[in-house]
């Protein structure tokens, strides 16, 4: 391209005609390409702007530099109207803090009782509450007592635990493996070994123990005992009972004389030789 006199056009006036062609296209890409919009008028501006100083010292294209600048603000408002809003960016769920379940002391819910010195809670926990030991039950009955009077105390409660001291110790042979030694208090904030081991002597006591039976004779009931008669006695031979007759016979002597001593008297008449 060449100017009137045939000499080539200044460069300032390429400069603007480049600042209109990109302003233009800043505008186009601006209702559905922004960040390429964006960049597209950013450079139609700064060459806008660069013809605009050379044309102050006497270069032509003010006209078209001012046409790009105008373009490339047009543009610049239709992106950002036309831009979708960004999307906030996602807010990271609060973290619980991680809790030690070894940790004491703690609130707990008893969820079941597997003796009444071991206990497992809602969360898994198994408990092995200490100075509870003691001599085995003495029957079922008691073994039933001790159970129900435990879970009677502690079945769904929410009580407290502590490490134990020195003075609250069992031996490591009585702790289960995988419970952890505790004290325990109701929430009433009495002592559970020491309130479990009265209530559960107290149920013992009235539902376990009974009063000595009074004892009863075991005698027969005497009957009527039936009159012995010789005559009916199968198992003997009959025996004639001995007569006690006594002859009472008056003898006159004249059939015989009174017994000497030492002589026989036949019919016991108390005379002899009749």
């Amino acid at each position: 391209m060449t100017s009137r006199h045939g000499a080539p056009p200044p460069a300032t006036s390429r400069l603007a005609t480049i600042a209109v062609l990109l302003a233009a296209a800043a505008l186009v890409l601006s209702f559905f390409a922004q960040p390429l919009a964006v960049l597209l008028l950013l450079a139609a501006l700064v060459c806008g702007i660069v013809v605009l100083v050379r044309v102050r010292r006497g270069g032509p294209g003010k006209g078209p530099a001012v046409g790009a600048i105008v373009l490339s603000v047009l543009a610049l408002i239709i992106a950002g109207v036309t831009s979708p809003a960004p999307s906030p960016a996602p807010v990271a769920a609060p973290v619980a803090p991680v809790v030690d379940p070894n940790v004491l002391p703690a609130d707990v819910v008893v969820a079941s009782v597997q003796s009444p010195d071991n206990l497992v809670t809602t969360a898994g926990r198994r408990l092995h509450v200490t100075m509870m030991q003691g001599h085995p039950p003495a029957d079922a009955c008691q073994t039933g007592t001790n159970a129900a009077t435990a879970t009677r105390l502690v079945q769904n409660q929410r009580v407290h635990v502590t490490a134990p001291d020195t003075a609250h110790s069992d031996t490591p042979a009585a702790v289960p493996p995988g419970f952890q030694p505790v004290v325990l208090t109701l929430p009433d904030g009495s002592d559970y070994s020491q309130t479990w081991a009265q209530s559960a002597a107290e149920n013992w006591q009235s539902e376990c123990v009974t009063a000595e039976p009074t004892p009863t004779s075991t005698s027969a009931t005497p009957t009527t005992t039936a009159q012995q008669d010789t005559d009916v006695d199968v198992d003997r031979p009959y025996v004639p009972a001995p007569d006690t007759h006594v002859n009472t016979r008056v003898h006159t002597g004249h059939s015989g004389h009174p017994c000497l001593p030492g002589e026989r008297d036949g019919d016991h008449d108390g005379y002899c030789g009749e």
